[in-house]
């Protein structure tokens, strides 16, 4: 299974820094606001296996199961969320907005694609992923 490593805080900063001082004087302040305001909210995840499955475990706080959505298109395992704030309720302070995500996995062929499995407890999303026998190679003589 081949994963991409995110380290959203490390580039978050750094894009913010070039953001604000490298395009300074070649955009309106507005677009610069709003451009830090659709930063997406990081999304963490550990993967692990064992011989029966790849165990996926994404840290997804403050959304329900009906706020995600887990897809499967060819070998690429595609998980996205989406929640907004409640516009009604007048903040006093705000530190933290509800965004929406995405996070695809790569998956292996060794993959039982109609088998996966996943549920939420406690702010982590839980994804099984089962594995099947890894066929060996066939010879074939040539005749």
């Amino acid at each position: 299974m081949t994963h991409t490593i995110v380290r959203p805080g490390m580039r978050r900063s750094n894009d913010d820094f070039n953001r604000l001082f490298g395009e300074f004087f070649h955009k309106p302040m507005h677009q610069i606001v709003q451009e830090i305001k659709n930063v997406p909210s990081p999304v963490y995840a550990n993967i692990s296996q064992n011989d029966q499955s790849f165990d996926i475990k994404l840290a997804i706080p403050g959304y329900n199961k009906a706020d995600v959505s887990i897809t499967l298109d060819e070998n690429k395992l595609i998980v996205k969320g989406s929640k907004s704030a409640d516009e009604n309720v007048k903040y006093l302070k705000k530190e933290f907005n509800f965004t929406s995500f995405e996070r695809v996995f790569t998956l292996p062929e060794n993959v039982k694609n109609d088998q996966i499995k996943a549920n939420t407890n406690d702010g982590i999303l839980h994804i099984i992923v089962p594995k099947t026998e890894v066929k060996a190679p066939v010879n074939i003589s040539v005749k």
